[in-house]
């Protein structure tokens, strides 16, 4: 029984692994600028591109360019079959490549594939062929194996540039328009928005949504449609048609926003979020005075301090000369107040540690060798010269300094506990 269900299991992985394209299976586009004078302006499409247009929708002729490149591979795999065996001389396989062929693998894709971009340099002698000659665009997606191209165009109208991007396939006869706009000299940036609008309705084929959400949004947690969902550079890819959205923080009041998004469309949203009001918060520094910095602004010296309206998350810096510096990160709202200490400088550098373990250790074996001297000079007053006046001295001489060295040995062991109570 077991030795069946192995083998349907293996049966059905077998008829279902061609269900799906490989995992190294990317449509491939590659960027050409037309004049070679405009790296900031490929830059800028490269960068749109890969945030807007990183996933291909596929339509008809997407997957016939995809067969295209198939037969190419297959193609060039039996050549090289062919190759081959004329270097070794066998007949044999010869006779059999050229009676079966080259046989083409049957292409099994989902509704998408993934999309790599290139930045093409090429010889600017070239440029004008580019700009007029089918067979130099299919002789340069033959040279560079990519399955498009984008063909980046900028002509000079007086204080304005114009700028077309179209994109150009081995199944078309002339390249398709992306964009076509004006721009004053050199600031590129200004396209940003239109490009995306334009690379994004190329790449979703009117079967996907893009919402832009405004920075101000990416400071809290979002749900869409009572679900979590990230985001890839402030951008949400939806469905089109109509979505809840649910924004909320620990110190914000939780907001919902309903947005109707057409197909193949880029919107953006920008909402804001009212804050909550929490009560006032104290802190105390057991350290004692020390200067106090919230969110980079710094907000003098004092013992305690006291915010009337706080805002979370936030952060705390404390710092005091003589002490490690402490951060205080507060995700949500607590008590009224809140009391810490910092670490001594000292118990914080591991080398001081040891230095300060050193003397303490040093000063407890001198104190107990002055103890030692007072209990000798005691003992062998009594049994030597009992009547000298110089044991006086002496007894006298080594209470004194074992008295100071203990009472030292006293306070060190003191400072000690402070530091290990403010840990």
């Amino acid at each position: 029984m077991v030795r069946v269900a192995t083998r349907i299991f293996l049966l059905l992985v077998v008829l279902c692994a061609p269900l799906t394209a490989g995992p190294e299976t990317m449509f491939q586009i590659g960027i050409v600028s037309m004049d070679g004078q405009n790296p900031d302006l490929s830059d800028l499409v490269l960068h749109t591109a890969n945030r807007y247009g990183s996933n291909l929708f596929l339509s008809p002729s997407h997957l016939q360019l995809l067969e295209m490149r198939e037969v190419r591979e297959a193609k060039q795999r039996w050549e090289e079959e062919v190759h081959a065996a004329y270097e070794k001389q066998d007949l044999q396989a010869l006779q059999k490549l050229n009676k079966e062929g080259y046989p083409v693998p049957e292409l099994y894709l989902g509704s998408s594939l993934p999309v790599s971009y290139t930045a093409i340099a090429i010889d600017e002698r070239i440029f004008s062929a580019l700009s007029k000659s089918h067979e130099a665009r299919t002789w340069l997606l033959s040279k560079e194996t990519l399955d498009g191209l984008f063909l980046v165009k900028t002509e000079l109208l007086d204080q304005f540039e114009r700028v077309r991007i179209e994109f150009f396939a081995l199944n078309q006869q002339e390249p398709q328009l992306l964009l076509d706009r004006l721009v004053e000299s050199r600031r590129y940036q200004a396209l940003a928005e239109p490009l995306g609008e334009a690379l994004f309705s190329f790449a979703s084929q009117g079967k996907q949504s893009a919402l832009v959400l405004s920075d101000e949004l990416l400071r809290f947690s979002w749900e869409v449609d009572g679900k979590k969902q990230e985001s890839k550079d402030g951008l949400l890819f939806l469905s089109p048609g109509t979505h809840e959205l649910r924004f909320s923080s620990a110190s914000y009041e939780p907001i919902v926003v309903q947005v109707d998004l057409g197909m193949g469309t880029v919107e953006t949203l920008e909402v804001s979020l009212k804050p909550l009001a929490h009560p006032p918060l104290v802190l105390h520094a057991l350290s004692g005075r020390g200067t106090w910095t919230l969110e980079g602004k710094a907000l003098g010296q004092s013992a305690n301090l006291s915010l009337s309206l706080p805002s979370y998350p936030l952060m705390l810096t404390y710092e005091k000369e003589g002490f490690s510096k402490r951060i205080i990160q507060l995700e949500r709202p607590v008590d009224t107040s809140l009391s810490f200490s910092s670490l001594a400088m000292e118990l914080d550098d591991p080398l001081l540690v040891k230095d300060a373990q050193k003397d303490f250790y040093k000063r407890l074996r001198n104190t107990i060798l002055l103890f030692g001297a007072y209990v000798g000079s005691l003992a062998l007053s009594k049994t030597f010269a009992v009547d000298n006046p110089l044991w006086q001295v002496g007894m006298v001489g080594t209470s004194s300094v074992a008295l100071v060295s203990g009472v030292a040995l006293v306070m060190e062991m003191a400072r000690y506990a402070s530091w290990a109570g403010t840990h």
